[in-house]
């Protein structure tokens, strides 16, 4: 019978990195048979009868993705191996991408998301999370019916957290077993002010929005498709920010130096957009000619 070393030695040969997350030569076999090999990074399952014999990987099938075994169908069908080694799940995350394997989420829920996404013309996808959002709601109907207090209520509201290159976006889900999910918000990436997260027994990310008397807040907890520590969850995300802000100063620069005044103007200091008969920028207060 194949020895365990024999089926890592296998499947690292042909995938040094998992085809589901790209994490290095993270597996581990089971089965009887020793005949199925799983990422320990994603818990993405692997089957082949190749295994069995230990002298070459030919075909490989996807079992599952995690605990719920979501996977989308091409995934698991069974593939040859130059399919798996082809694949990039990871940096393919533009709009109806049929390759998407996110925890928290099923295939059919993201695709609902993605659909009702409203993306523009040249907005692309750069980061997307399966997340709580925390919002204040009024009391139903039957509360003030037994509590005479009046007073809102948090709740948690499960869906898909969206970072493009111009927005911030949150697909709600509509109600508690619902397919469903429709943009509860909606942000644009130059009026995030600032990102903390914190948290110990349930982690969360609070996104700061607006300057001065009129900043609000939203909070975004459980992030169940990362795996990652929160604080790097945050650190991702500040990145992106950072590197849109620098793009965009980069292009108010360009637009002043060629002496042209586009319908908006980003600000040079620190890249929030403002509208072309603004003087100063609306959040830094610097000149914009």
């Amino acid at each position: 019978m194949v020895r365990v070393e024999e089926v890592i030695a296998l499947i690292v040969k042909c995938l040094p990195k998992c085809p589901i997350c790209g994490a290095d030569s993270q597996y581990e076999v089971s089965g009887v048979f020793k005949n199925y090999v799983h990422c320990k990074s994603c818990l993405a399952k692997f089957v082949s009868t190749d295994f069995i014999s230990g002298k070459e990987l030919k075909t490989l099938q996807l079992w599952e993705v995690d605990k719920e075994g979501k996977s989308s169908y091409l995934l698991r069908k069974e593939q040859p191996i130059s399919f798996w080694q082809s694949l990039d799940l990871k940096s393919n995350t533009s709009q109806g991408d049929a390759f998407v394997a996110l925890k928290g989420m099923t295939e059919s829920e993201y695709e609902a998301c993605m659909n009702n996404l409203g993306l523009l013309e040249g907005e692309e996808v750069r980061l997307r999370y399966v997340c709580f959002r925390h919002v204040m709601s009024p009391p139903s109907a039957i509360r003030q019916l037994f509590v005479d207090d009046g007073s809102p209520r948090m709740e948690s509201k499960k869906g898909l957290l969206v970072f493009t290159n111009d927005n911030m976006v949150f697909m709600q889900q509509e109600g508690t077993w619902s397919s469903n999910y429709a943009q509860a918000l909606r942000v644009p990436l130059e009026n995030i002010s600032g990102v903390v997260s914190g948290g110990t027994m349930i982690t969360h990310i609070r996104v700061l929005v607006g300057v001065g008397g009129s900043s609000e807040q939203h909070e975004f907890a459980t992030f169940q498709s990362e795996d990652k520590p929160i604080h790097m969850v945050r650190a991702d995300i500040e990145k992106l920010l950072k590197e849109i802000r620098q793009e965009r100063k980069r292009l108010a620069q360009e637009a002043i130096t060629r002496g042209t005044v586009p319908t908006m103007i980003f600000c040079k200091f620190c890249g929030t957009r403002n509208k072309a008969d603004q003087s100063h920028c609306g959040s830094c207060g610097a000149p914009l000619t």
